[in-house]
C-alpha cells in the first residue's frame, strides 16, 4: 500500500499541475489502486482502519462514499488523492483546490477574516474556477454557530459544534450563491465533518474523517 500512496501523490500533483485527468503512463497505478480502494455506499470501519494513512471519506452529492488518503502536507496545505483520479486540497478543513471532478476549483485565498463574535465570523476570498472569467472571483462568506450537535463516524459519537455559512460568488460572468456546513470539534477548530461547494456547476462535496492527519 506505501507504494500506491506514493504512486498516488505523483498523479495527484500532475492532476494539478495540469488541471485535468492524468497521463497514460499513471493508468496502470490507478488501476491498482482502484482494485485497493474501491469504495461502497459507505467507508465502513474495517475498511478505513485497514489504511494505515491520514484518510477522509469523500461524497459528491448523493453518490458513494470514496475513500481519500493523504499524499502530501505542503506547510498545512493537505493534499488528498484517491484511485478515481480526485484531488482534494484542504487547509483548516476547508477545500481551497480541487482537480479530476470536471468541474473544480483552481484555486483560492482567503484575504480577510472578520469575527463578530465566537459564534459568527464574515471571510472574504478570491477564487479560480476554471473556464470562468474573469479570474480572481470575489466571494463573502457569513457564517454562524447553529449550535452543538453529536454526530456519528464509523460507529464512534464526536460531539461538535456547528457553523453554518451563506456564501456569494459574483463576477461579469458569474451569481452564485450557496451554503456550507462545518462541523467543528468542541475544543478545537478541527473540521471533523463538512459540506462544501467548490465550483457551481458540481454538487457539494460531503467530507468525513476517517483516519486523523498526524
Amino acid at each position: 500500500i506505501s507504494s500506491i500512496r506514493k504512486a498516488l501523490a505523483s498523479g495527484a500533483v500532475a492532476l494539478l499541475v495540469a488541471g485535468c485527468g492524468v497521463g497514460g503512463d499513471l493508468s496502470s497505478i490507478y488501476k491498482v489502486a482502484q482494485a485497493t480502494f474501491e469504495p461502497p455506499a459507505s467507508i465502513s470501519y474495517n475498511e478505513a482502519a485497514s489504511v494505515p494513512y491520514a484518510s477522509i471519506g469523500l461524497r459528491i452529492g448523493d453518490s458513494s462514499q470514496t475513500m481519500i488518503i493523504l499524499a502530501s502536507d505542503d506547510d498545512g496545505d493537505l493534499m488528498w488523492t484517491s484511485a478515481q483520479r480526485l484531488v482534494v486540497v484542504t487547509r483548516n478543513g476547508r477545500i481551497v483546490r480541487t482537480a479530476g471532478f470536471g468541474h473544480d476549483l483552481g484555486g483560492s485565498r482567503e484575504l480577510k477574516v472578520t469575527r463578530t463574535d465566537e459564534r459568527s465570523y464574515t471571510t472574504k476570498w478570491v477564487a479560480d474556477f476554471p473556464g470562468t472569467r474573469p479570474f480572481a472571483v470575489p466571494i463573502v462568506c457569513e457564517g454562524r454557530m447553529k449550535g452543538q450537535e453529536i454526530i456519528t463516524l464509523l460507529g464512534r459519537n464526536q460531539s461538535v459544534r456547528r457553523f453554518e455559512e451563506k456564501c456569494e460568488a459574483k463576477s461579469d460572468d458569474l451569481d452564485w450563491t450557496f451554503k456550507n456546513v462545518f462541523w467543528k470539534d468542541l475544543k478545537s477548530e478541527y473540521v471533523w465533518k463538512s459540506i462544501q461547494h467548490v465550483n457551481p456547476k458540481l454538487d457539494a462535496l460531503e467530507i468525513e474523517t476517517l483516519r486523523q492527519p498526524g
